[in-house]
């Protein structure tokens, strides 16, 4: 409220999640709740999107632009996505601080990786949509390190073919590593070192789902045209 005060302007104020769990389930939340923390702490002030569980925006928002889009449905609509991107077209928002959640986060890697891959592929269209807001720069994962992931996977076979071309994945290895070395040394500070090792792990486990999804969603975004027009706003519908 005080943000809101001194900001009447602004369109919303998300806070983050803390950086533990609120219910210890083991290596895989940790990893989770670790990675969400810092990804939302690096990227404090003037923000795009947001976690509606720690946020709030004002009545007159949703008066003027309307609410959540009640034509996305399923249980990988990216409902959410696409609400705040559209708060951050017409509005100034802000991530503070000063509002912490703390979260239970999921805590089985099928399942996370299955929610990795649906929500990147049916992201494609929003993406593409909201070009100008680059919604992919504030993702818990990455561009650089899900390219890293991917290509030092797809890579792998140049081996096969002369153990020369093997440099090529090892390339794309340490670039992952790289990308991801301002991450892994947070873990280190806040969980130890018997956490970097596994979050490094998953991370690339993590990129490839995404990887995956995402080049499904651009194939399915070239082929059918009512994905292309899914976050279609209700003046375009009519």
């Amino acid at each position: 409220m005080k943000i809101f005060e001194e900001n009447p302007a602004y369109g919303a104020v998300w806070g983050v999640y803390g950086d533990r769990p609120l219910v210890d389930d083991g290596v895989v939340e940790w990893v989770q709740v670790l990675y969400g923390h810092y990804r939302a702490t690096r990227k404090l002030g003037p923000a795009r999107t947001g976690h509606f569980a720690s946020g709030a925006i004002p009545r007159r928002v949703i008066d003027e632009i309307g609410a959540f889009d009640e034509r996305l449905l399923g249980q990988y609509a990216n409902e959410d996505h696409e609400f705040s991107l559209r708060i951050a077209e017409h509005y100034p928002v802000t991530r503070t601080l000063s509002v912490i959640g703390y979260h239970d986060d999921d805590d089985q890697l099928s399942s996370i990786l299955r929610k990795l891959y649906r929500r990147a592929s049916s992201l494609v269209p929003l993406i593409f949509k909201q070009r100008e807001l680059k919604p992919e720069r504030e993702a818990t994962h990455r561009p650089a390190e899900v390219a890293a992931a991917f290509l030092a996977t797809v890579s792998l076979p140049l081996a096969l073919v002369s153990p020369y071309l093997a440099v090529v994945p090892v390339a794309f290895l340490a670039w992952f590593i790289g990308v991801d070395l301002p991450l892994l040394n947070y873990v280190r500070r806040t969980a130890g070192w018997r956490m970097v090792p596994p979050s490094a792990l998953l991370s690339f486990v993590y990129g490839l789902a995404i990887s995956a999804g995402a080049l499904s969603g651009g194939l399915r975004y070239l082929l059918d045209v009512r994905f292309r027009q899914r976050y279609r706003t209700p003046a375009e519908v009519h």
